[in-house]
């Protein structure tokens, strides 16, 4: 949740305010001041696609993309993707996004995907399908914003990768420890139950035949995709209330539950404020 801090002044007298000075490039190349981009890499290696897909890759430094490739051509697919989904989303939930790259799909049924590129969780890539974007500009909306979810709940700040499944008291995704107080926390209280989570792989994998089965027996999921894992619901549930996606009554609760954070129903309103909602419903009904 973001908090605002206030501070107040004497109304009696007039406040003296002083100009603040142009940053200086030397300023912006403190290391306080380097986009995660910068200090984790954005070349092939250093982002762990040594020989995988990627047809271009930017880094992103403040919420902006770079203005060329760190690797590959030009694609105006994925800068106009990165556009759309940095002018919607508040910074606190793209801070972490380092890398913003495109992939051919040729054909696959992977329309985007996000990883962490750095040891302590807190640069991630977001990689989509360029093919698939172009004939499909609404869904990589969508997709965007279901990928998005993936970082901002992943960070040091939710996730605790030092904590092993034997140690964990909360949910152990396969990677780390959702801390007590991270939202994919919050959701799984809400929204889960032991006997649905004792049923998931334990290596953290979305299990979609299972999906298929939790999403027969309960119409509060948004689809069968969304009832293979909870950060796999968030995600989809999140895009679909971004986006004001219509949906049957039965999944109401978990849209409601982003209106109790700011800056998710920040990012709702700017979409909003820009046309770009009312997106259609392509999910899978359950129940």
């Amino acid at each position: 949740m973001i908090a605002s801090a206030c501070t107040a002044i004497d109304v009696d007298q007039p406040a003296a305010v002083e100009a603040e000075e142009p940053e200086t490039e030397r300023e912006r190349d403190q290391p306080e001041n380097l986009s995660p981009a910068y200090v984790a890499g954005c070349d092939r290696i250093s982002i762990g696609e040594d020989f995988g897909p990627l047809v271009a890759a930017y880094g992103v430094t403040r919420g902006r993309l770079n203005d060329s490739p760190c690797f590959g051509e030009p694609d105006p697919v994925v800068e106009r993707a990165w556009t759309s989904l940095a002018s919607a989303a508040p910074a606190a939930l793209t801070d972490s996004v380092a890398v913003m790259a495109g992939f051919d799909s040729d054909g696959g049924d992977t329309a985007a995907y996000a990883s962490s590129i750095d040891d302590d969780t807190e640069a991630f890539l977001i990689a989509i399908a360029v093919d698939a974007g172009q004939i499909d500009p609404e869904e990589l909306q969508l997709t965007l914003a279901h990928e998005l979810a993936h970082v901002f709940t992943q960070t040091t700040s939710q996730l605790d990768i030092a904590v092993f499944a034997d140690e964990c008291d909360t949910y152990f995704n396969g990677f780390g420890c959702f801390r007590d107080d991270a939202f994919i926390t919050a959701w799984i209280d809400t929204f889960w139950s032991p006997q649905d989570l004792a049923s998931l792989p334990i290596d953290g994998e979305a299990d979609e035949p299972g999906g298929l089965v939790r999403c027969e027996a309960n119409s509060g999921f948004v689809g069968s995709y969304a009832a293979s894992h909870p950060e796999e619901d968030f995600a989809e549930s999140f895009a679909a209330y971004v986006y004001g996606v219509d949906l049957p009554p039965a999944v109401q609760s978990r849209i409601d539950f982003f209106d109790g954070y700011t800056a998710f129903a920040e990012m709702r309103d700017n979409i909003r404020a820009s046309g770009s909602d009312g997106l259609p419903n392509n999910f899978d009904t359950c129940g």
